[in-house]
């Protein structure tokens, strides 16, 4: 899931149980390169405004993700920008 950054939102992404790799990049910084965080069960990562996310889950998970703008069809807030090969928005 994602290859694709927020301009208003924050993002969080919780894992309750399972584990998942995130990969990011904050398109702020002048010389970003991309991070990759694993998370197990009740680990999590906050995504900022202009950081590229993408995600994979590595076994059978559930997880949280809260984003601190409501989803606005009008105003979908969604900018494609890959961090993850291979994966779409």
């Amino acid at each position: 899931m994602g290859n694709h950054y927020h301009k208003k939102c924050l993002t969080l992404f919780f894992i309750v149980s399972g584990s998942a790799e995130v990969f990011s990049k904050n398109l702020k910084g002048a010389r970003a390169k991309i991070e990759k965080i694993k998370l197990k069960d009740l680990e999590g990562v906050l995504l900022n405004k202009y950081e590229t996310h993408a995600w994979r889950f590595l076994k059978d998970s559930s997880f949280l993700l809260l984003k601190s703008n409501k989803y606005n069809e009008n105003n979908k807030d969604i900018y494609e920008s890959v961090v993850m090969p291979g994966k779409k928005i």
